[in-house]
């Protein structure tokens, strides 16, 4: 467990965090290539050059798509499904730096611990998935999500589980991890996504009913990619999970805040 010091959250858009604990950085799923018009990267590849560990939950490409770029800004560990490493040896990152998520262990990344923990990919659900195609077909964007679906294969699914200063972060890039396997953990905080199906009020209060973490914050609800994720209204979910769990904070989370974690718990 780390030692004691101030823990701090920034959310990068998509399901990208920047986690800080004393002199330790750690970054997970940095989508930077965001086409024009929709809402941008909030900091520059070199902001994340600080990095002690990357992390990738998942192959699809607004997780991996830019993770070489970042692993060449640094020479931080890096976790990842073994698909997103394959590529990442191809580009001629060291293969010392790699640990493919499906045989990880537990680690240790500067005053960070890092658990691997396997997940599922949520299942989209049909009034999502039509209403999503239909719009990519109008706007013009559905080949190009095409050759982007097939080019970035999701691989295994992984959460995360980061101890800092005396707090455990759990960390969802896509919400589809079982209740069972959620209840064998209890986080202080846990970073959920609001993203992928039409009924996400009832994936996140499932979610919290297992952890029962005391801090909730809610992402990848952004616009990330034109036609394809229009920003999703999780604000609108927090008075009924707020009646449901009373004893649990919820919060939207807020592209490039920091939010000091010892204040909210």
């Amino acid at each position: 467990m780390s030692g004691v010091g101030k823990t701090t959250c920034s959310w990068l858009g998509t399901a990208g965090w920047m986690i800080r604990h004393k002199d330790t950085t750690v970054v997970s799923d940095p989508y930077l290539s965001r086409p024009p018009g929709v809402t941008p990267f909030p900091l520059s590849g070199e902001d994340l050059a600080v990095a002690d560990a990357l992390l990738c939950t998942h192959g699809h490409f607004d997780h991996a798509f830019d993770l070489e770029r970042v692993a060449r800004l640094c020479d931080a560990p890096i976790w990842a499904p073994e698909v997103v490493c394959q590529r990442l040896r191809a580009g001629g990152i060291d293969p010392a730096r790699l640990h493919p998520n499906e045989s990880a262990i537990p680690a240790q990344a500067g005053d960070v611990g890092l658990e691997v923990v396997p997940s599922e990919h949520i299942r989209y659900d049909l009034p999502l998935a039509a209403r999503t195609i239909g719009a990519a077909v109008a706007g013009g964007t559905f080949w190009s999500l095409v050759d982007l679906g097939l080019g970035w294969p999701m691989g295994s699914n992984s959460d995360y589980l980061l101890s800092a200063g005396g707090i455990q972060i759990y960390l969802s890039g896509s919400l589809g991890q079982s209740s069972d396997e959620l209840r064998r953990h209890r986080p202080d905080v846990a970073l959920l996504p609001y993203n992928g199906r039409t009924d996400m009020d009832r994936q996140v209060a499932r979610a919290v009913e297992s952890l029962r973490p005391r801090l909730v914050l809610l992402h990848h609800w952004d616009d990330f990619y034109p036609h394809f994720a229009p920003p999703q209204d999780p604000a609108a979910a927090l008075p009924l999970l707020r009646r449901s769990f009373p004893s649990t904070r919820f919060q939207v989370a807020r592209l490039a805040s920091p939010l000091l974690l010892q204040d909210l718990l």
